[in-house]
């Protein structure tokens, strides 16, 4: 019973690490709380699948028929044991075809779990995207990249049914595509359509204002009876993305005319200009400010500088967690220009580490990430989640307290207080 426990914890450890580094280098706010998977019925061959915790959700496309099962999207890689549970009670099979919207993990995570039988459908730059940048360290094996890719449009017939592919990037990511399940009446539009809320926007590759052309499109190209399945919210039908377009179109104007006045940043927030707007706030997803920042970057046209993950990730490849530590000091000190170069980077690579029971190396890391950034409560939390993992309670509430002490609002910090003061 004890062993049992203590495999309980130690995936504990590991999901809460993960979703800290979630929230802090995707920005998505995921909760701590176990995931669940839900299903939905939308047709009599089309089921919503979605990633359920708090805050948060991902969906997923499931379309069965005589020839099989065809998924859009496949999820967190740590979600999949759940989302096969979810299939498994509709019908139990392994699907035939995968079509990726885009390259984000919280949608091609899930790949690798299905084997090699799938066949992987996406965008042409995808299958470079999970093999580069901050992408490396999830380690797509070759069965999770895609077999078949495309730039523009594809058709296949799967099911009885025309499926429609169609290439629209630019705003989400530079890979974005959307499915037409044409029978069906079913679009699945992955990020592009979040739901009812903010959109986001991956600056690396994509950029706000491109959001008014690309839901041009997605209104043109679509009828008026279809229903969306969205990335993240709610089903919704076509005078729902009017409405969403409306609010991107009239948002982005109130904010290039406020940078036309000659205002910085802090000051369109300050004002709080887009307070017509709140009801598509979502403080798990994409908050009002956090809209305004993209919009503002778009407009002042400020790209993110490259990312060092992909970087660390070979230096500890070759040269174990010194050679993360040599590499980190080395890009901070020569080349802060050019890369993004702050701690959530070793909060990548330390819970990469973790992932890998390199517990020891993860460690070394996390102390050097304290050192570097002593005032990082999110570094004393991770450092506590190691000594727990290594039993050394109370070690781990010494490093609890003092990232309770630097982020009093970290209430994770202050649950794994009370539990371990009461063994």
């Amino acid at each position: 019973m004890n062993e049992i426990k203590e495999d309980v914890d130690m995936k504990y450890s590991k999901l809460f690490i993960f979703f800290f580094v979630i929230l802090f280098f995707y920005g998505t706010g995921l909760s701590q709380e176990e995931i669940t998977v839900e299903t939905v019925k939308l047709t009599d061959k089309i089921y919503r699948l979605t990633i359920v915790s708090p805050g948060f959700s991902v969906n997923m496309a499931a379309f069965f028929g005589s020839d099989g099962l065809l998924l859009v999207d496949t999820g967190f890689k740590e979600s999949i044991e759940q989302m096969k549970s979810a299939l498994s009670k509709i019908k139990p099979c392994i699907p035939k075809i995968i079509i990726n919207t885009h390259a984000h993990i919280d949608h091609t995570g899930g790949n690798a779990a299905f084997g090699e039988e799938p066949l992987i459908i996406a965008h042409s730059l995808l299958r470079n995207r999970l093999r580069e940048g901050r992408y490396v360290p999830d380690e797509f094996p070759d069965e999770a990249l895609p077999d078949i890719i495309f730039s523009n449009s594809l058709k296949l017939y799967f099911n009885g049914e025309e499926i429609r592919l169609t290439a629209i990037p630019g705003a989400h990511d530079d890979n974005n595509i959307i499915i037409h399940f044409t029978e069906s009446k079913i679009v699945c539009t992955g990020s592009i359509f979040p739901g009812m809320f903010f959109p986001s926007v991956d600056r690396m590759y994509a950029i706000a204002t491109e959001y008014p052309g690309v839901l041009k499109k997605l209104m043109e190209m679509t009828s008026e009876d279809v229903i969306f399945l969205t990335g993240h919210g709610k089903e919704c039908d076509k005078d729902d993305l009017r409405k969403f377009y409306e609010m991107v179109i009239i948002t982005s104007g109130i904010v290039k005319n406020e940078i036309d006045k000659g205002k910085d940043l802090d000051k369109i927030k300050g004002e709080n200009v887009l307070r017509d707007f709140e009801s598509f706030s979502n403080k798990e997803y994409v908050t009002t400010d956090s809209w305004i920042d993209l919009l503002y970057w778009g407009f002042k046209n400020i790209r993110p500088k490259k990312t060092i993950v992909d970087l660390l990730y070979y230096a500890y490849k070759r040269n174990g967690a010194e050679g993360v530590i040599r590499k980190y000091k080395d890009l901070k000190e020569n080349y802060s220009d050019e890369y993004n170069i702050n701690d959530t980077r070793l909060a990548f690579i330390s819970y990469y580490l973790i992932e890998k029971d390199h517990i020891d190396d993860a460690q070394k890391i996390v102390q050097f990430w304290m050192d570097e950034y002593p005032d990082a409560g999110m570094a004393y939390f991770t450092m506590g989640e190691i000594h727990k993992m290594k039993k050394n309670i109370p070690e781990a509430l010494t490093y609890y307290r003092e990232a309770l002490k630097k982020d009093p609002n970290n209430a994770y910090a202050s649950e794994m207080i009370k539990l371990l003061e009461k063994k």
